[in-house]
């Protein structure tokens, strides 16, 4: 254990199960085991871990290995934002959209305020160049 705490491991006490779990979500941990006599009750309050393993049975080399969960996890609070691999990060998909003239207009004031405030000036003549009944 000292030779995990010494090269950049630490030790995070908290008051509450809330505390913790406000803690986990905002460390968002690649790996998180959970030790207590609800641990489903707060697996549930979890929304930002790589993998919640729950109970003293379910240690990481068993999920890394053998559970059939993925081994590729979100590392250094990525978990916040990603999620581990699944077999849907091997599928392509396609997008396909439509929209009419009237749809288009609905939103045009939208894609004004956006092109404006990420300075895309071609994106707003797009959308307005649509609108001009000699180009189309």
């Amino acid at each position: 254990m000292r030779g995990v705490l010494s090269e950049g491991g630490f030790i995070y006490t908290v008051r509450t199960i809330d505390e913790a779990i406000m803690f986990v979500n905002l460390f968002s941990p690649e790996h998180l085991e959970i030790h207590t006599e609800n641990p489903r009750k707060i697996a549930e309050k979890i929304s930002t871990a790589g993998l919640i393993q729950i109970g003293s049975y379910t240690p990481v080399a068993s999920t890394d290995y053998c559970m059939g969960v993925n081994h590729v996890l979100p590392t250094s609070g990525f978990a916040r934002i990603s999620s581990g691999i699944t077999v849907l990060d091997y599928l392509r998909s396609l997008s396909i959209v439509e929209a009419s003239r009237s749809g288009l207009d609905n939103i045009r004031r939208h894609v004004r305020a956006l092109a404006e405030a990420e300075g895309l000036p071609n994106h707003l003549l797009a959308v307005e160049g649509r609108f001009d009944d000699e180009a189309f």
